[in-house]
């Protein structure tokens, strides 16, 4: 996907490898850090362990924990000056692509995809590459970092859509591309969502609680930013179908299902025929409880679709069974 990006829009380097390469590399250099602190660690307890035969002298056991202590000590600060670290590289990196790029925003989503799942694959070219055991240890270490940079690439593209903006406010083009940003942003934070809760959650890591709260405020801002972006291009464009179902969407994931209901309602009127409308239409109704009002779009469905009125009368009663 990088690699065409990188021979149409003018990427600057010779593959999109390098990309991805270079994200490695300095997520890689930073882990040794930590590893070399824990070894440290585990060499200090085990000399703490020869100290504490009954033969060695008192003073030499304060020395070992002392040792222990300004060990702990030394790597919370130099893991703080390092994570700022860390981050201006990936900053650079996301700086060094996008300048020799003439399309930010295609090049940003491009590398943001190539990203994703990468966290898996740091340590193919060992041998216990294949090693499920191996692939989830390389997703721990390596996923924040990952969602860090995919994040950065997506901002970045946040960016250069809002810049259009200040220079076109009145073109409803740039405000639907500018939703369409929005939406991107919001199914990656919910991705994220989703794979904190597999690998924090579900193995019971105590991070996981504030994690999920980030990503779903992100998440939800994200919709938001979409939403407000759609209604404008609804009121300069009102007969836009895609606009008026993406706004739809919003209002379902942000949990507005009256919103919701009537922009399917709006939707059926500009084109009253679609099975699909009707569909969506009637299962709002029995989603809603409405059951009067969603066996009449029933009876309007089957003269158009059975097979979909077939599907829609299966949630009737579905109010009434789903716990609030």
């Amino acid at each position: 996907m990088i690699a065409s990006l990188a021979q149409t829009q003018n990427f600057g380097f010779q593959d999109s490898g390098f990309a991805i390469r270079r994200f490695q590399a300095i997520s890689r250099k930073y882990l040794f850090f930590h590893f070399l602190f824990i070894g440290l660690v585990v060499v200090e307890l085990l000399f703490l362990a020869l100290f504490l035969h009954p033969l060695i002298a008192f003073h030499c056991i304060g020395i070992a924990v002392g040792s222990i202590f300004f060990t702990c000590l030394m790597y919370a600060l130099l893991r703080l000056y390092f994570q700022e670290q860390k981050n201006e590289e990936f900053i650079q990196l996301k700086n060094a692509i996008l300048e020799r790029s003439s399309a930010i925003v295609d090049t940003a989503f491009g590398i943001a995809d190539a990203l994703k799942d990468i966290e898996k694959t740091f340590y193919n070219k060992t041998p216990l590459a294949q090693s499920p055991l191996t692939q989830r240890l390389s997703a721990y270490l390596h996923w924040p970092d990952v969602y860090a940079v995919r994040e950065l690439f997506l901002l970045e593209a946040l960016a250069a859509r809002l810049s259009c903006i200040r220079k076109s406010p009145t073109h409803a083009e740039a405000h639907a591309a500018l939703a369409h940003t929005y939406k991107r942003l919001a199914a990656f934070y919910a991705d994220s969502v989703s794979l904190v809760q597999e690998r924090y959650v579900l193995h019971s890591f105590l991070p996981s609680t504030r994690m999920l709260q980030t990503y779903e405020q992100k998440r939800k801002n994200a919709i938001q930013g979409a939403l407000e972006e759609l209604k404008i291009v609804t009121e300069y464009a009102p007969q836009e179908l895609w606009a008026r179902e993406s706004l739809a969407a919003c209002y379902r994931d942000l949990g507005l299902y009256q919103e919701q209901l009537c922009e399917y309602e709006t939707l059926l009127q500009l084109k009253p025929d679609s099975p699909h409308i009707l569909l969506e239409l009637g299962k709002l109704h029995f989603q809603q409880g409405c059951n009067g009002k969603g066996l009449k779009v029933y009876e309007r469905l089957q003269g158009r679709d059975t097979v979909l009125a077939a599907e829609l009368i299966g949630y009737y009663g579905i109010h009434s069974t789903t716990p609030s």
